[in-house]
């Protein structure tokens, strides 16, 4: 029996990406001769509303476009593949070429589903917000910051850094790696919390269990903090602390990735790890 095709699809390019709305197109003009409906989308959508209805989210770009996406197609429960015409691609998994061959049986679900925790955060009191990556509570000068951390109102540390890494396993690859921080399976539910930069070295990594709420509050009035959501700032102001943080319970960001596909393969590429001595890899060659 015939496998029914993904349909409607929407494609959403970066269009500061070259190449990003050329492939759109043709990938859309393709997926029509096969009978299938969709649209291309010219912006990130901001609201799930503008998901509903689609059976898959094509997103032109690299990782960064996918986390324009992320917070909308985790709401509306859609698939998002990524195509990486970017550097990096930890979660962009197609490039160009691939997804070209690929495409037919792609659209008839021929992959795997990543299911990806998202962070919900919450700043002091206001309405919950999505990140897939991370929240990042910093200053934005050269002094060092006094941080509280709690769970259950019980403490976790005090913190005397630049700052404080709240990760998602998705972005245990992004920023908190740059600071020190674990790689953690993808897969994994929990909360990791990595300080920048500690005044005391003895101050690492802490993985916290999911469904634990985090809080993180300020020892003295600083008016140098910045809180931002994977890469995009959402307050300056003193005010926003306390700032809670947890695995969100209800978003799972559902992401595609090619038949056969391994994390560590990608980790020991992308990172650039040997494992062996050069001798015996030579050897292997």
């Amino acid at each position: 029996m015939t496998q029914p095709l993904l349909s409607p699809i929407a494609i959403v390019p970066n269009t500061s990406k070259a190449g990003a709305e050329d492939l759109a197109r043709q990938l859309l003009e393709a997926a029509r001769k096969l009978g299938v409906e969709g649209d291309i989308l010219p912006n990130f959508p901001k609201h799930p509303v503008s998901l509903q209805g689609f059976a898959l989210v094509v997103v032109i770009g690299g990782d960064g476009s996918i986390l324009g996406v992320a917070n909308a197609a985790a709401q509306a429960q859609v698939p998002v593949m990524g195509v990486n015409l970017g550097t990096l691609g930890f979660m962009a998994h197609f490039t160009a070429q691939e997804i070209t061959l690929q495409w037919p049986m792609v659209l008839q679900g021929e992959f795997e589903l990543s299911e990806r925790t998202m962070l919900e955060c919450q700043l002091n009191k206001g309405e919950p917000m999505l990140a897939l990556n991370d929240l990042v509570i910093k200053t934005y000068s050269s002094r060092l910051v006094r941080l509280e951390v709690t769970q259950r109102g019980r403490l976790v540390n005090h913190y005397h850094a630049d700052g404080l890494i709240c990760a998602t396993p998705t972005g245990s690859t992004a920023y908190n790696l740059a600071a020190g921080g674990p790689i953690v399976h993808p897969e994994t539910h929990g909360l990791v919390l990595t300080p920048i930069n500690p005044h005391t070295l003895s101050n690492r990594a802490i993985v916290m269990p999911h469904g634990r709420v985090v809080s993180v509050n300020i020892e003295r009035p600083a008016t140098d903090m910045q809180i931002a959501a994977d890469g995009k700032e959402l307050s300056r102001d003193p005010d926003s602390f306390p700032v809670k943080v947890q695995i969100c319970s209800e978003c799972i960001l559902k992401l595609i990735e090619p038949k056969g596909h391994s994390h560590f393969e990608v980790l020991r590429n992308k990172l650039r790890w040997t494992g062996d001595t050069p001798s015996r890899l030579q050897q292997e060659q």
